[in-house]
């Protein structure tokens, strides 16, 4: 979709269909047990990349389900959607939320992608 820009309307429409389909993918997946297990150490921010970020809708059901101290870079091809992200980004805890627009249509989109140590550890959202 190099190019392609998305109307926050319409994402915010989607957004319920899309946590419904993480929410049951989480299930499937045992993704709670899977945080648990590469929760980083007491005091240690989960590190996540949102590629596609949009309006923040996989940080806005990624990130209470991590919990603890958490660092996002959300990149975006759209400045506009990543305006509107920054809007709503910070919640407690977070020690930074970093918007980066995307530079063409090289950049990859719609990955929320979590980095913490050896790759063995790091897990990736579609």
């Amino acid at each position: 979709m190099s190019g392609a820009h998305f109307s926050a309307d319409w994402l915010q429409q989607r957004e319920p269909f899309d946590t419904a389909a993480r929410d049951e993918a989480a299930r499937h997946l045992q993704l709670a047990a899977r945080f648990h297990a590469m929760a980083p150490p007491a005091g240690t921010p989960w590190r996540v990349i949102d590629l596609g970020c949009g309006t923040g809708a996989n940080q806005r059901w990624l990130a209470p389900r991590l919990g603890g101290p958490q660092q996002w870079l959300v990149v975006d091809h759209d400045a506009a959607l990543l305006r509107g992200c920054a809007t709503r980004r910070q919640r407690p805890g977070f020690r930074g939320v970093h918007c980066l627009p995307a530079a063409g249509p090289r950049a990859a989109s719609g990955h929320a992608a979590l980095a913490r140590g050896p790759s063995r550890h790091r897990v990736g959202l579609a």
